[in-house]
């Protein structure tokens, strides 16, 4: 998990190390949205959602040990964000964590570069992207609960291509390739 420096806007990287049993502060700054929420305080530093930094982290992934990385999108592949909305709540922001009100403002241009980096690794064998066909007209913050129950069948249905890109990415493994 990866959850923003609000001070310095970089990048905070939890493994599962970071995890204790009824201690959430993790997940809770991984997900922390800017303006909407205060920031997320863990050991004294203040996070916001990783998505700031670095909302792809593949490179880190593979730098880490990782040989192939599952890749679970909450937009359809293609779809290109607009940084429109970024930018207002960046300028929200501004004042108390500059930082990361720069990290707001370029987030867009991070997830487009990543997305395209990932499509790279896909067509090399080394990302399994999942990624829903629609959104279905459902936002970040949605409350439609119809809405959230078919994106998670859909998500559900979807997941059997991650199983099967594991299982050949085994076979390949025990033939040497």
């Amino acid at each position: 998990m990866v959850a923003a420096n609000a001070q310095n806007g970089e990048a905070q990287y939890f493994t599962k190390a970071d995890l204790h049993p009824d201690d959430y502060r993790v997940l809770m700054a991984s997900c922390c949205i800017p303006v909407i929420d205060q920031p997320c305080v863990i050991d004294g530093v203040p996070y916001f959602d990783g998505g700031l930094a670095d909302p792809v982290p593949l490179e880190w992934a593979f730098a880490h040990g990782c040989d192939r990385v599952a890749l679970i999108l909450t937009k359809p592949i293609g779809q290109v964000s607009s940084d429109a909305r970024d930018k207002h709540l960046a300028h929200l922001l501004q004042s108390h964590y500059p930082a990361a009100a720069e990290g707001l403002r370029r987030r867009v241009w991070r997830y487009n570069t990543a997305v395209q980096r990932a499509w790279e690794l896909e067509r090399q064998g080394l990302v399994c992207i999942i990624a829903p066909d629609s959104t279905e007209g459902m936002s970040t913050l949605t409350k439609n609960r119809a809405g959230l129950e078919r994106m998670y069948a859909k998500g559900k249905q979807d997941a059997e291509a991650l199983v099967r890109w594991m299982q050949n990415a085994k076979q390949d493994e025990s033939v040497g390739t």
